[in-house]
């Protein structure tokens, strides 16, 4: 899963299909396997679908189903691969969990942020920071990486000053804000590279 901002095509195309929604959650899925199309209200949650051509904008909404009312739960669907795209709008239990793109992977190319190359360093510092607190027991990410993760940092025995160095570049790419906590732009570095920690 990756990120986008309110600004990027791939958010607009999302507020085409749900333009009510004010949030700033904005999540894009490349897959190829079927997703569940259920769309009706149960214990506070519900999941709402619209089809979305990426060509028109033109949108089609999937109608509620999944309850005796409605005769029949919609199957499970593959992703179209003909031009369109499926949005998701998330409620769960009264939470407003935002906007989900759902692509197959022929048309993701045009809508995915584009890659970025991490050296050993940051890609470990993105995986860390993502993963643990900015302090905890009176001790830094780094320190507390080094003690929850150790066979990570054996393969390069990173040390502060090369933490340090390379934090300051993720700082200055955008990854990471000026107070050292992960961006969207780190969170798409981070997914994509699928670093375990």
């Amino acid at each position: 899963m990756l990120y986008v901002d309110k600004h990027h095509d791939a958010a607009k195309l999302m507020l085409r299909a749900f333009p009510s929604y004010t949030g700033a959650k904005f999540a894009v899925v490349v897959r190829e396997t079927g997703m569940s199309l259920v769309s009706h209200w149960d214990g506070g949650s519900r999941d709402s679908f619209e089809v979305v051509s990426l060509e028109t904008g033109e949108k089609r909404a999937v109608p509620q189903n999944g309850t005796a009312f409605d005769g029949f739960a919609l199957a499970r669907a593959p992703v179209p691969a003909n031009g369109v795209a499926v949005v998701e709008h998330s409620i769960s239990q009264g939470k407003d969990l935002g906007l989900t793109l759902h692509l197959h992977p022929h048309n993701a190319t045009a809508m995915l942020p584009a890659p970025v190359e991490l050296n050993e360093h940051e890609a470990f510092i993105l995986a860390a920071t993502a993963r643990l607190k900015a302090s905890y027991a009176g001790k830094d990410r780094f320190d507390n990486s080094r003690k929850a993760y150790p066979s990570a940092l054996s393969g390069h025995d990173m040390t502060r000053d090369q933490w340090d160095t390379a934090k300051t570049a993720l700082i200055a790419r955008g990854m990471l804000n000026k107070a050292g906590a992960i961006t969207l732009a780190g969170k798409n570095a981070e997914a994509a590279r699928k670093v375990n920690v």
